[in-house]
């Protein structure tokens, strides 16, 4: 009888031994059988399941990468429009009072022709831009200082392809 299983009930006590199995045994094994039996695998509604809850949470973490990529296009495309409008104006405060009218008033550098004040083109990431400047004679009233003061009213204007500009204003007294 040993390695047979054979009817626990069918055999008697005295030779229920190393190769009969007892019922409350044999039951308790066919259990863990089907148990085991349907854990074998992932059933397709679990795979789907899991598929969306995958895809859901890489929605989740590409939207906002996108979006702060998205803000950092832009926030580099303001700076680079601001340094435009901060390198004419230091070029207009560098030039003689007496000039800066007859030089910069309405002056205007049209897409892909931008340059430094040496001359030298900027990259090519600047040439999306339109720079134009205007100067005009104006007079401040300055409180602490006891009156008017006449000078110039000195706007630099830096616009995109989009419409969006960008202006640096500043008075610069005679």
């Amino acid at each position: 009888m040993t390695g047979q299983f054979v009817d626990a009930a069918a055999v008697p006590t005295a030779q229920v031994g190393r190769g009969v199995r007892a019922p409350r045994v044999q039951q308790a094994l066919r259990r863990l059988s089907l148990r085991r039996r349907h854990e074998r695998a992932f059933t397709l509604a679990e795979c789907l399941l899991a598929t969306v809850i995958l895809v859901a949470a890489v929605s989740a973490t590409m939207l906002p990468l996108v979006v702060g990529q998205s803000q950092t296009a832009y926030a580099l495309h303001t700076q680079q429009a601001t340094r435009l409008c901060e390198e004419m104006m230091d070029r207009i405060l560098a030039c003689p009072y007496a000039q800066v009218v007859a030089t910069y008033n309405t002056s205007t550098e049209n897409p892909g022709g931008l340059r430094d004040a040496a001359g030298v083109a900027f990259p090519a990431e600047y040439q999306v831009f339109k720079r134009v400047v205007g100067a005009q004679t104006s007079t401040q009233t300055i409180a602490n200082l006891g009156g008017a003061i006449p000078g110039l009213a000195v706007t630099v204007t830096v616009s995109d392809t989009d419409g969006k500009a960008w202006v640096i204003s500043r008075f610069i007294p005679q």
